[in-house]
């Protein structure tokens, strides 16, 4: 935060592929983070992340099967990007 405070966001499941989080616990959403099973058009599943924060924070996504972990980051005081990645989790299994 501004202020130098840290922590981890609380999250909402709202179906059993995406969630919401809230960065300071107030019921106001932050982030939203989605998983889509796309390994038979793709070979691999796909992360979404999404934000409309200017705070600092890292969205941590881990494969439980393979162990893959990837972190997508936000810096301070920039508007946060969209992410769409469908690269780097290739856990799929025939």
């Amino acid at each position: 935060t501004a202020a130098g405070g840290s922590g981890k966001a609380d999250g909402t499941a709202v179906s059993d592929a995406a969630g919401i989080f809230s960065f300071f616990g107030d019921g106001q959403f932050d982030l939203l983070a989605s998983v889509k099973d796309a390994c038979a058009q793709m070979g691999s599943f796909e992360v979404k992340i999404a934000s409309s924060s200017k705070l600092d924070f890292t969205a941590e996504v881990i494969d439980t099967t393979t162990g893959v972990i990837k972190e997508y980051r936000n810096p301070a005081g920039k508007l946060a990007e969209s992410a769409i990645d469908a690269l780097t989790f290739r856990g799929c299994t025939p």
